[in-house]
């Protein structure tokens, strides 16, 4: 993953319960699910820019969420990933067929 970087990071969430304590109780959850998130996110994945995040609670029974990002990948990386899949699918091609008894045409 060392190819990838997010440009762009962007999460709105908001939960609503007719009480307000609970409310309050389940939007703080929310706030600290999405750090946690992109604290894990940011192990992974380099990030170009500081995430922004925004908690829009309501008053009736209701969850919403909306994410945006922008993942941004090398072409070096990109080209590098697709040969390394063709040498492994090349490779367990050529493993199976010694598993079947050699190449096909070859006697025995």
């Amino acid at each position: 993953m060392k190819g990838f970087s997010i440009d762009s990071f962007h999460v709105s969430a908001g939960a609503g319960l007719e009480r307000p304590d609970w409310n309050a109780w389940l939007n703080g959850g929310l706030a600290i699910t999405q750090a946690l998130f992109v604290q894990q996110l940011s192990r992974v994945i380099r990030l170009n820019t500081l995430p922004q995040f925004s908690i829009k609670p309501g008053t009736l029974k209701h969850f919403s969420a909306d994410l945006s990002c922008i993942i941004s990948v090398s072409a070096g990386h990109l080209i590098r990933a697709g040969m390394m899949l063709l040498i492994r699918r090349f490779g367990s091609r050529l493993k199976k067929r010694k598993k079947a008894g050699g190449f096909v045409g070859a006697s025995n």
